[in-house]
């Protein structure tokens, strides 16, 4: 990741839906506390192939499939990761990230 203001670090981006899980439980490993694991992705196919690796690993998961959605669940359920899909439409991948990095910087994004 790289820093790009004092607080915001730009998201890591994994294009292989099965390393996400892989690097959801390396941060775990290494301590880091991630769940909940907010899950934004428009595409109900690659919602539900993710979700199912997360619960194969009992991982605690919100599922939103809009920008909207997902700024709504920050503030509701608090998670500690986010996983932005990068076929969002609304916005980009991108801004969404940066946004909710910059409204919580404890927050670990990745996109996929």
């Amino acid at each position: 990741m790289h820093a790009t203001s004092e607080h915001y670090q730009e998201p890591e981006r994994i294009e292989d839906r099965q390393r996400i899980t892989a690097a959801l439980d390396h941060l775990i490993d290494h301590g880091v506390m991630v769940e909940p694991i907010l899950i934004v992705d428009p595409a109900p196919g690659h919602r539900a192939e993710l979700c199912a690796g997360l619960r194969q690993r009992g991982r605690q998961h919100i599922v939103v499939a809009t920008p909207l959605e997902a700024i709504d669940a920050l503030q509701k359920a608090w998670p500690n990761a986010v996983v932005i899909a990068s076929s969002l439409t609304q916005t980009s991948a991108r801004e969404l990230a940066r946004f909710l990095g910059e409204s919580r910087p404890d927050l670990h994004i990745l996109i996929a």
